[in-house]
């Protein structure tokens, strides 16, 4: 485990936990983490066992403080096509939606479930079209982003809780559809990308990007599609309300484009860690900050361990990271620091206005 303080600068060290002996989760790649009040859940994921690489819907939960794993036994969970979804943590619950099986595309979840992390157990929410209208209905993908939002004021969309769901990946093709969940009402809507190949001018189909909510607006960071890997500007944002694009740049020099980078967002800054080059085939082992009230781009720091094709998440003050390096596949975790505020165990009490990062990996 690597701690990270996050400002302009970023320093990366190791955090190790308690030996779990056989009690830890294998390696793994395509999953998704998640951190709730103090503990990291890994889900799923393209996991490396005795017997080969299979794609397992098992849920972990690692403690920070106490440094410890332990598998969640949730009965009945329909959570299977495990690789490559999107989860996101919603107060004490963990919302998962979409995924794939091997071989990629061949089988493709639509479904939107909910693990209480309390309970331990599982609801599946019904794929309800707003309106009852079937171009409403999301489509089947995996890679694709989910950002949850609370949204107040006039409609539309609507107000109160919202998940908005961009692009993915449907085997072949990709997609660029915007879709939102109302928890209020149970029902999905599509925001944007329905005239087909009309709507491409606008906004480019990707998947394995990430997709950032500030001041009403989704910032769309990297993605890849057939052609290869997205710039990373111009950016494009989406007005939820306006359901309107719009393209951003930022000073500095623009990085080159990546696959499979994970980006996380604190405050009016998100970062962006991992990813491979299309161009040379190296692993991105820096860390990149992409402000968003100044649009200004910078450089931070570096990754110990480059990675791609693994997540980065935040809770209240904590971040994480799971990477999968080049010929294998891990689950070490790292936490990343910004300088200036001082570098603390994680045992030590923290104020609620310190950010932290931590990036975590299974190693095979």
């Amino acid at each position: 485990m690597f701690q990270c303080q996050m400002d302009h600068v970023v320093r990366c060290e190791e955090v190790r936990g308690v030996d779990g002996g056989s009690n830890i989760p294998a390696g793994r790649s395509g999953h998704r983490i998640v951190c709730i009040a103090g503990d990291i859940y890994v889900l799923g994921g393209y996991i490396q066992l005795p017997t080969g690489l299979e794609v397992v819907g098992e849920v972990w939960a690692y403690n920070i403080l106490a440094g410890r794993w332990r598998q969640l036994a949730i009965p009945n969970c329909p959570f299977q096509l495990a690789l490559s979804a999107s989860a996101l943590a919603v107060g004490k619950r963990i919302i998962i939606h979409g995924g794939s099986g091997i071989p990629f595309g061949a089988n493709v979840n639509n479904s939107l479930m909910e693990i209480d992390v309390v309970t331990e157990r599982c609801a599946e929410y019904a794929c309800n079209p707003k309106d009852g209208e079937t171009k409403n209905i999301p489509q089947k993908t995996y890679g694709h982003s989910l950002t949850y939002a609370h949204l107040t004021g006039h409609k539309p969309p609507g107000c109160g809780d919202m998940l908005f769901k961009v692009g993915g990946a449907l085997g072949v093709p990709y997609t660029n559809i915007v879709s939102a969940f109302s928890f209020d009402t149970g029902t999905w809507e599509t925001l944007f990308g329905c005239d087909g190949a009309n709507s491409e001018e606008k906004f480019a189909p990707r998947y394995r990007h990430d997709a950032i909510f500030w001041k009403d607006e989704l910032y769309i960071i990297g993605g890849t599609n057939s052609e290869g890997s997205l710039p990373f500007w111009p950016m494009p944002v989406f007005h939820v309300r306006e359901r309107s694009w719009r393209n951003i740049t930022f000073s500095g020099s623009c990085p080159a484009p990546l696959r499979c980078p994970c980006s996380v967002h604190f405050n009016h800054v998100v970062y962006t860690t991992g990813g491979i080059s299309d161009a040379t085939g190296a692993l991105n082992d820096l860390v990149y900050a992409f402000d968003l009230e100044s649009l200004v781009f910078y450089t931070v720091g570096t990754q110990p361990l480059p990675t791609f094709f693994h997540d980065l998440t935040v809770v209240s003050e904590v971040s994480a990271l799971i990477p999968a390096p080049f010929g294998s596949r891990c689950l070490d975790l790292y936490a990343p620091t910004a300088l200036g505020l001082g570098s603390r165990s994680l045992n030590a009490s923290r104020s609620a206005d310190e950010d932290f990062m931590f990036i975590s990996c299974l190693k095979s």
